[in-house]
């Protein structure tokens, strides 16, 4: 949780209006004094925020008058309902995501360093997050014929260096039936070359397990290339939640400036980043 209580009042621009620009809301003021609507793409009225009293002054009690911010959505994507403290500063939400008939729980950082989890009833729990030198995504996927569940977590320090994915995967009529494929690998600065692991298994058995130094093979960005890691779990992770939450900026893009800057090592993962440098180029021509 990310909460930060100080003597400043924080208003809807520092706090509500980063969550609706994600969905392409904005607000717009009302005749009724600290009371604002929320307006959707389709310049539809979805809700409000209401800047109100929730507590009476109380001279003999030594009470001053509090006022809370409180912010209700209920558009065609999302159901929202929360309130906040005029004097914190609060970027964590918790919501609804309309989808398919049913409304899936979402809980969304946009703190400095971004994150969401998504409990969907079509592809179950979700997660990404994103800082400078970490990053996370687990997710589920299917086919017609198998489920597949992916695990990515990167992590870079100034002495070391470590990345790991799992992948799960099963026929839809064995569940029980799971193999299994892992691959890491590590980079200590104290060594000239990076140790890389395969794993094979099925059925929680191993079935192989290849553990090599990687001839040639020096720094992360090798590994990447090497092993063509770009596309790989993040890349379906992508495709999938631009799938499930349909904003008018992909969320991985809308996260990427909300950090502002990333190690090389994890800023190799996002093709939106050779799409953007791709454009800065073309303009200077």
């Amino acid at each position: 949780m990310q909460e930060e209580t100080e003597k400043k009042n924080y208003g809807i621009l520092e706090c509500e209006n980063k969550f609706l620009h994600l969905f392409g809301y904005h607000t717009i003021e009302s005749n009724v004094a600290n009371y604002y609507y929320i307006i959707d793409g389709e310049n539809r009225n979805v809700g409000y925020i209401w800047y109100k009293k929730t507590q009476n002054q109380n001279v003999k009690k030594n009470e001053s008058v509090r006022y809370r911010y409180v912010m209700e959505i209920d558009s065609p994507l999302i159901k929202c309902k929360r309130s906040r403290r005029d004097k914190t500063l609060l970027t964590n939400y918790s919501f609804f995501l309309k989808r398919n008939g049913h409304e899936e729980p979402v809980k969304l950082c946009l703190g400095e360093n971004p994150n969401i989890e998504i409990w969907d009833k079509e592809y179950g729990y979700m997660s990404f997050g994103i800082s400078f030198a970490e990053l996370h995504c687990e997710f589920q996927s299917e086919t017609k014929k198998y489920n597949f569940k992916e695990l990515l977590n990167v992590n870079v320090s100034d002495c070391h260096q470590k990345y790991t994915n799992f992948l799960d995967f099963w026929e839809k009529s064995k569940r029980k039936d799971i193999s299994s494929f892992h691959f890491s690998f590590e980079k200590d600065y104290f060594k000239s070359e990076i140790q890389v692991e395969e794993t094979f298994l099925n059925k929680g058995e191993v079935v192989s397990r290849d553990i090599m130094e990687a001839s040639g093979v020096n720094t992360f960005e090798d590994v990447f290339k090497k092993y063509n890691l770009k596309e790989g779990s993040l890349e379906r992770f992508q495709i999938l939640i631009d799938e499930i939450l349909p904003l008018p900026k992909s969320l991985i893009a809308s996260f990427l400036e909300i950090v502002g800057g990333l190690s090389p090592e994890i800023a190799l993962f996002f093709s939106i980043l050779d799409k953007d440098k791709d454009m800065a180029r073309e303009k200077k021509l």
